[in-house]
């Protein structure tokens, strides 16, 4: 295997575990007395910017899995948050493919 091809599923299985320990620490029990504020969506962030920068890296079925997995362990509706982070990522990866050529041309 080419070294690219080894880097590419070394960041890919990262991908999984960061995504895994995040959604691990949404589920610990870290205060007991509700927040009167909604802290920002951390697996969003990390999927947008994975997105942008390298888009190799997080293919889309990738995506659809681990935030699946997650919608299914902090028993949101099933498949509604995925669709919705999928649908996006996507867009940003066409954007940012759109963008570093128009930086190439300029």
């Amino acid at each position: 295997m080419s070294d690219r091809g080894y880097n590419t599923w070394v960041y890919r299985i990262s991908f999984v575990f960061l995504g895994l320990a995040l959604i691990v620490l949404q589920l610990l029990p870290l205060q007991t007395i509700p927040q009167t504020w909604a802290g920002p969506d951390v697996m969003m962030c990390l999927v947008f910017a994975w997105s942008v920068r390298r888009p190799d890296y997080v293919p889309t079925l990738l995506i659809a899995a681990v935030i699946l997995l997650e919608d299914f362990l902090i028993q949101r509706p099933p498949g509604l948050h995925a669709a919705l982070i999928v649908g996006t990522s996507f867009l940003v990866k066409i954007q940012g493919k759109h963008s570093r050529r128009q930086n190439d041309n300029g």
